[in-house]
């Protein structure tokens, strides 16, 4: 229903630009406000209840003896916050945390798999971690919390996607969160395994 009242809102503005024939930029920057706002209402709330009618479909696909699993995947800061709500709904679940940590520095994802520009970031002191080698304290807080939530829905497993290389510390501290469930490169599984068992024999 907010999504329709915010489709109606965006068309009304379109229309009443037309209609007093204003410059095509003020209706574009009248119109790119209004998705904004949109945007920024679309709560974790509405993601829960999206969640809810596929858990019914799936449900009723089930009944029929043809299941579907419904998941979700955890790939920003406010999906992590609201893990608790939206793993109630799903039947198992993945947080991508590259691109968690890429959101909570704002920097694009891509650059987490590349030396440049994080190195002469890093040599600057504009970063204060390494997203690449350790979970920075924004994002931990927020790892604790899908934890938290995982831990409270054991019925709903929740895996970590791991991008590029795998680097030791980075492994441990999401091991020390308590997660136990990943999802790397294929050339990547060997070094987890090593750093995951580090990780278990000092704990």
């Amino acid at each position: 229903m907010r999504r329709l009242e915010a489709l109606a809102a965006l068309s009304a503005i379109a229309i009443e630009n037309s209609r007093l024939h204003s410059s095509h930029a003020e209706a574009l920057v009248q119109l790119r406000s209004a998705h904004e706002e949109l945007q920024d209402k679309l709560s974790a709330l509405d993601r829960s209840s999206a969640l809810q009618a596929l858990r019914r479909l799936a449900e009723a696909a089930g009944e029929t003896g043809r299941g579907v699993t419904v998941g979700v995947y955890l790939t920003s800061p406010r999906a992590a916050a609201a893990s608790a709500r939206l793993l109630t709904h799903a039947q198992v679940a993945w947080l991508e945390v590259r691109v968690l940590q890429a959101m909570m520095f704002g920097l694009p994802a891509r650059q987490l798999l590349t030396q440049q520009p994080l190195d002469e970031y890093l040599r600057r002191g504009l970063l204060s971690t390494d997203p690449r080698r350790a979970i920075d304290p924004s994002a931990d807080s927020l790892l604790a919390t899908v934890a938290s939530s995982a831990a409270g829905q054991p019925g709903c497993p929740v895996g970590l996607r791991l991008s590029g290389a795998v680097a030791e510390d980075l492994a441990a501290s999401l091991y020390g969160h308590g997660f136990r469930r990943f999802a790397v490169d294929s050339h990547e599984i060997q070094p987890l395994v090593l750093a995951l068992g580090r990780a278990a024999l000092s704990s």
